[in-house]
């Protein structure tokens, strides 16, 4: 596949970078590398032309475009570093949601709607002392689920959790945070560690098997109202996706308000998530569950309840302002790209 070299300049030493990858590389890696890209310029981009003479002259490979910062640009960060200017602790709001960062810590971008509402304080925590007294906890997905209930365990967070909801604080599992909730997971290939089997936090009645592929899914699932700390939870039809390993097996008669209706435009009628009957703990392998406006205001709004305030209106489309924010990078950087070399590129390449 052709490849295009894509330097960050706001980090500096972007033409260093360019140059000394291009220096590193194998010669027929180089060959493959069709094309340069500046991103994320400040200032007179006019003032950058001599720059672009040197990278072309000094790699002979073209400079496709140099795209500008774009300010307040509103979408999903990339990688886990970003976590390290995330929250500690609460903020000011009414909800205080607490996530627990995992050091294997996947999807976090599942919780960035929680922190867009004015009334919701998110913070995420890695050790007993910085969760505090949230008003729900969420264990969000893993890169290696096995490895993080370990890291529970052996930080204490595991019997917190276990605390926490015998006190009355809910607590919401996403994925391998699911998973984790469960009675036991199986690994029987080995996909993830060297152990075949780990003890769940026994929070909710279900056990994981881990397979060897794994399941990846645009889905459209419907969300059957229960039981959320002595209210109902309802919200109809959901949009998320799905991207997990093994299958997840749930006890006779638990309850099971997720339901999967359709799995990349394919019709199917499959339990992705459980719940406990006393609604303090439940889980599902949803992920961009809270980017579902209704059930993330109502799940908010019963947390608001049970502190004696009262409730509020959804305040925003959070998938639409989501769309106009990749709409508006996709503007700008087409501007700022030669697209018709781009798709000679693709064409030339049989793409």
């Amino acid at each position: 596949a052709p490849v295009l070299l894509v330097a960050d300049i706001d980090r500096g030493g972007s033409l260093a970078a360019l140059v000394g990858t291009l220096e590193l590389l194998e010669p027929e890696e180089r060959d493959l590398v069709k094309g340069l890209i500046i991103n994320k310029f400040r200032g007179d981009i006019s003032l950058f032309t001599p720059a672009v003479d040197f990278l072309e002259q000094k790699t002979g490979k073209p400079v496709l475009g140099v795209i500008p910062y774009i300010e307040h640009l509103g979408i999903d960060e990339e990688d886990s570093v970003s976590l390290d200017d995330k929250p500690r602790v609460p903020q000011t709001g009414d909800v205080q949601i607490a996530v627990i960062q995992t050091p294997k810590i996947s999807n976090f971008t599942d919780f960035d709607s929680l922190a867009e509402e004015p009334d919701a304080s998110l913070y995420y925590v890695r050790t007993v002392e910085e969760l505090g007294h949230p008003d729900v906890i969420i264990l969000p997905g893993s890169k290696n689920t096995t490895e993080d209930l370990r890291w529970l365990r052996a930080s204490g967070l595991a019997d917190c959790l276990s605390l926490q909801v015998k006190r009355g604080t809910p607590v919401i599992g996403i994925c391998g945070g699911y998973q984790m909730l469960g009675q036991s997971i199986y690994d029987p290939h080995h996909t993830e560690s060297d152990f075949s089997e780990v003890a769940g936090l026994g929070l909710l009645p279900v056990t994981t098997t881990f397979a060897d592929w794994k399941q990846t899914y645009q889905v459209q699932a419907l969300c059957r109202p229960f039981s959320f700390m002595g209210e109902t939870l309802q919200a109809g039809r959901l949009g998320g996706y799905e991207i997990h390993m093994g299958q997840t097996d749930v006890a006779p008669g638990a309850v099971e308000p997720f339901v999967v209706c359709q799995r990349s435009g394919r019709d199917c009628s499959l339990t992705v998530g459980t719940a406990r009957e006393d609604g303090l703990v439940f889980g599902t392998y949803i992920h961009g569950l809270f980017d579902n406006d209704p059930f993330r205001r109502d799940m908010i709004n019963i947390l608001r309840r049970h502190k004696g305030l009262a409730p509020l209106p959804v305040q925003r489309n959070y998938r639409a302002e989501k769309e106009r924010s990749y709409d508006r990078l996709a503007a700008v950087t087409a501007q700022h790209l030669d697209m018709d070399a781009i798709l000679r590129i693709m064409r030339d390449s049989g793409l």
